[in-house]
């Protein structure tokens, strides 16, 4: 899972300032799309989220 503080988001702005775009390293993207495959995995199979839920609290530690 991605931490946090290694996206290093560059955001692409409109005239006014406001944010509408983000650019992000590909490594970055790729492990979020990998995390959001994950999790859609574990949303449709109950049995597998309590492994999930023990990789999870290891990984905040």
């Amino acid at each position: 899972m991605i931490n946090l503080h290694e996206l290093n988001p560059q955001y692409i702005v409109d005239k006014k300032g406001k944010k509408i775009s983000v650019v992000l390293p590909i490594d970055v993207f790729e492990a979020l799309l990998e995390d959001v495959h994950d999790l859609s995995v574990i949303s449709t199979h109950p049995s597998k989220q309590h492994k999930a839920e023990i990789g999870f609290r290891f990984e905040l530690e």
